[in-house]
């Protein structure tokens, strides 16, 4: 294998460490992200376990939270547990979306975009860096070509959908002069 590789020559030196750089990354994603590390299965019996024998103050509140995501999440309803209901449920509620924000961070967006023409790869690279800029994160697009569009493109990433075609422009004019 050393022999290929001293046979290729230079070239293959860069190729060789994008490679160990792309399984480190494989690899630590893989690690970060398991369901066991984000949820544990057992950690809200323990929590309760703990809650109940010993009661709750803010080294085990900081244990929890520092424990896994999940513990983040109920470690700011303990913290509130002296409070209304309410004021407790908003604080599960922004620890929720605080970690899911945290943990969607590295996770790369998939976005649709049909064009009635095929885009330059300018026009991709530009695209990709208007949603990375809009969504705050990694994007990558699929392209289609619609003729049907006539032109400008629609733009759909996850459930939201951005239509500035031609075509349906026609279609929100003709539904304003079908409702008058």
């Amino acid at each position: 294998m050393f022999t290929i590789i001293q046979s290729a020559g230079w070239p293959i030196w860069p190729l060789l460490a994008a490679s160990v750089i792309a399984v480190a990354l494989i690899i630590e994603r893989a690690v970060t992200l398991r369901s066991s590390k984000i949820i544990p299965p057992t950690l809200l019996e323990q929590v309760l376990a703990v809650y109940r024998r010993q009661g709750v103050n803010e080294d085990v509140l900081d244990k929890l939270a520092q424990d896994s995501p999940l513990g983040e999440v109920l470690a700011a309803g303990l913290r509130n547990r002296k409070v209304s209901r309410d004021v407790m449920k908003d604080a599960v509620e922004e620890a929720g979306r605080a970690v899911a924000h945290e943990l969607e961070r590295f996770l790369t967006t998939l976005g649709t975009i049909a064009t009635a023409a095929p885009l330059n790869p300018g026009q991709v690279a530009a695209l990709e860096d208007s949603l990375r800029k809009a969504t705050g994160g990694d994007v990558r697009i699929s392209r289609n070509v619609e003729p049907e569009l006539l032109g400008g493109m629609i733009t759909r990433i996850g459930d939201t959908v951005y239509d500035g075609s031609l075509k349906g422009q026609l279609e929100r004019i003709r539904e304003r002069l079908e409702s008058s």
